[in-house]
């Protein structure tokens, strides 16, 4: 008999979830709004569980173009030359090759090598080269196209990647026998890997938040529902299943939708392009059991919300306590959430982090700002008498009624807010960790490294470009001992000064670098000498620097050219031979961003010897490197958030709208015009966004406080960033508030008053 019970509860409720209310259009429409809540929640959901697998898939690539220089039994070589270039800023990459036989070997994504002339592109090059602004890049790139490159061949579907025949005065290239390998990627630190747990904590909270608002859309309707319900004999046990089990249907058809909206995303991922990064529709699988978690984890989080509303809302015949004064809310548990929260991210210790505690600290920091949020609001409109202009009366007196709405509907930005501002503050205080390249005093400069043998034709030519002016020209070459290599330049006394700071030089004088991070390599060492390219297979040449070298520090513009050591003509007399290349710099004007691929242009003709470099791109360390990848990473998780708080702003304004258009209709009946109630809606959105701005600012300053305590990083308040994500919050209020105009419109019309 119990289970019989439970069915025909579970029944009732799934037809009231479907075609329960006033109309089953209205019923519907309820429905329709909860699950695309719901859905856009899901749909992010898969998102993030298909991110792991396409990095692995991306690496898997990765490590399947590697090439493999071991000699291989009946594997003829193929030769192969890296020409990688530069078009407004965005890597070009250009390989060269030509097979050293009918057995060598085929990098991945390419059906067949191309021949001297041809070329084979990667789509996305393909399209830049088609477009009217490619102009400067196709001297570079003027073989004929023959097919374009597989996905093995690329990283992600924005790359600008070519392969191309090697033309026959390409000489001395790379020997590859094969392809595959491992990709080297240097694990996460442990201070990494804490910031990448708490931004996953924020970027994800947010999310089940949504979920559990969308679950509670048209709560009044559904308790005047469940009151009637109770009229003809149903018990509060009977309620509570047949409120479950519309809560479950909303769910289930969310699922369902956000699956939908994940596949119609996924099929779109290569046109995607956020923050520079992108990835194959293919790549995007989400793992299973994450799959699994969270067709389990959405019902029971709508399960748990729909269940969780009901505890001050007693259903009873012909009322709802909810109609009734209101109940002020409690403050003690929600300030316990905030209190326990930041006592177990405390407990973190940053050596050997718990992720438990990084997990369940972070979240219930982040969940102890909706905890506060309907209490803040409660405080504050109560506090507003009648004042003001009838808008903001009616908005206030609305708010009084029912703040714990409006409170909930905008928890969801409030976490997002919150959780930006504290991964904001805590990435700049990272950051300060590491070295970022600077504007000055290397903007507009270029460096150039060629072959002797066209060296000079290579500098004249880049001279030649309108608005370039040669800086320094020197020779370089390579030493190396023990395994550790060093750099030396050969340059003049006139030459030795533009480039260190040194008071006296004569022809003969040698000086070495003051730098802490050279290698061991020191004056009087036997070393042995090759070009830079290590294009020459024979012994090294060996030589001895110099034993009275001299310390001198390098000028700023001439950091690049100034090597570990800097030897006068003279210095160089006695030794052997050293094959030498010819490096150079120049200054351009950085206001003209495209002089840059004009110079690249004019060494294209010697590309088989010459290498361009813009000394305005310095490189980036490893360790940099890695938290830079993070932190774009963050910043497009962020953006998504960012963008589904909007989305379900807009589906919860939409419906609280449509909920209150009988009020609506009324006061339209009575002669407010349409902008009074316009101006209604936007302060009942803004008074408590306002609340809630201030409650994330908080929020997000002592979350990430706590944090920064945590890991011992430097407490940097980023307020540029923060006033802009602020603002950018604010926006949303009137954007919100314009998009629900044509629901507002329709709820005035007096046939809506009517079919009341």
């Amino acid at each position: 008999m119990r289970l019989t019970a439970w069915a025909r509860d579970l029944a009732l409720g799934v037809r009231l979830a479907v075609g329960g209310g006033r109309t089953p259009k209205a019923g519907l429409t309820r429905l329709v709004l909860g699950a695309v809540g719901v859905g856009l929640a899901v749909m992010v959901l898969l998102v993030a569980a298909s991110v792991k697998p396409a990095r692995e898939a991306r690496d898997d690539r990765v490590a399947g173009q590697m090439m493999v220089s071991e000699k291989r039994p009946g594997v003829d070589p193929l030769y192969v030359w890296h020409r990688n270039t530069k078009f407004r800023g965005v890597s070009v990459e250009r390989m060269y090759v030509r097979a050293g036989g009918s057995n060598a070997p085929i990098p991945p994504g390419v059906d067949r090598l191309p021949g001297p002339g041809e070329s084979l592109l990667s789509p996305a090059l393909a399209d830049l080269l088609s477009s009217s602004d490619s102009s400067l890049l196709q001297p570079r790139l003027s073989e004929h196209v023959v097919g374009e490159l597989g996905v093995a061949a690329m990283n992600s579907p924005i790359d600008l990647k070519a392969v191309i025949g090697a033309p026959p005065s390409f000489q001395n290239g790379a020997e590859v026998y094969g392809f595959g390998g491992y990709s080297g990627e240097a694990p996460l630190t442990r201070i990494l890997y804490v910031i990448l747990m708490l931004g996953l904590v924020t970027l994800l909270t947010p999310v089940f938040i949504f979920i559990a608002s969308s679950s509670r859309i048209a709560g009044a309707e559904r308790d005047r529902r469940l009151a009637a319900l109770r009229l003809v004999g149903a018990d509060v046990k009977q309620v509570r299943r047949i409120a479950a089990a519309e809560s479950l249907v909303s769910a289930a058809v969310g699922l369902v939708l956000g699956s939908a909206m994940f596949l119609v995303v996924r099929s779109m991922a290569a046109d995607i392009v956020i923050a520079n990064e992108s990835f194959f529709p293919e790549d995007l699988v989400p793992s299973l059991p994450l799959v699994l978690l969270i067709v389990a984890a959405v019902p029971v989080v709508a399960l748990m919300a729909s269940q969780f509303a009901l505890r001050r809302t007693i259903i009873e015949p012909l009322n709802v306590v909810r109609n009734t004064k209101p109940v002020r809310r409690k403050l003690l548990w929600r300030v316990l959430v905030l209190v326990a929260g930041g006592a177990m991210l405390m407990s973190v210790d940053p050596s050997d982090p718990n992720p438990w505690l990084l997990v369940f600290g972070a979240a219930l920091l982040l969940i102890s700002g909706p905890t506060l949020l309907p209490w803040l609001v409660e405080r504050v409109v109560s506090r507003i008498r009648g004042s003001g202009t009838p808008a903001l009366q009616l908005a206030t007196r609305r708010l009084q009624l029912d703040s714990g709405t409006a409170a909930r509907v905008v928890s969801g930005v409030a976490v997002v807010l919150a959780g930006a501002i504290a991964l904001q503050i805590i990435l700049a205080g990272q950051s300060a960790r590491y070295e970022w390249p600077r504007d000055d005093p290397y903007d507009g400069f270029t460096s150039l490294e060629a072959e002797e043998a066209v060296g000079g034709a290579a500098v004249a030519a880049i001279s030649a470009v309108p608005g370039v002016q040669t800086h320094a020209v020197v020779r370089t070459f390579v030493v190396e001992k023990g395994g550790e290599y060093g750099w030396v330049t050969v340059a003049d006394c006139a030459m030795v000064k533009a480039l260190l700071v040194v008071e006296q030089c004569h022809d003969g004088d040698a000086f070495v670098r003051t730098y802490p991070s050279f290698n061991d390599i020191r004056p009087g060492d036997t070393v042995g000498a090759r070009k830079p390219w290590f294009t020459d297979t024979g012994p090294p040449t060996r030589i001895q620097i110099p034993a009275n070298s001299r310390k001198a520090e390098s000028r700023p513009t001439g950091y690049s050219l100034a090597k570990q050591f800097v030897l006068t003509p003279g210095a160089m007399r006695g030794m052997s031979e050293v094959p030498t290349v010819v490096s150079a710099s120049f200054k351009a004007d950085p206001r003209d961003p495209d002089l840059i691929e004009h110079v690249r242009n004019a060494a294209e003709p010697f590309s088989s010897g010459v290498r361009v470099e813009d000394l305005s791109l310095l490189r980036y360390s490893d360790a940099a490197k890695a938290f830079a990848d993070m932190r774009k990473g963050l910043f497009i998780g962020s953006a998504v958030i960012l963008v589904l708080a909007a989305l379900s702003l807009l589906v919860m304004t939409v419906e609280q709208t449509r909920e209150r258009r009988r009020s609506i209709a009324a006061l339209s009946a009575t002669g407010v015009q349409l902008s009074t109630l316009v101006r209604s809606v936007l302060w009942q959105t803004a008074i408590p966004m306002l609340i809630a701005i201030a409650a994330a600012l908080a929020t997000g300053v002592s979350f990430a406080a706590i944090a920064s305590w945590v890991m011992r990083n430097p407490f940097t308040m980023d307020w540029t960033t923060i006033g802009l994500l602020t603002a950018t919050t604010a926006t949303l209020i009137v954007l919100v508030t314009a998009l629900t105009l044509p629901a507002l419109r329709s709820a005035t019309r007096l046939t809506t008053l009517r079919t009341e």
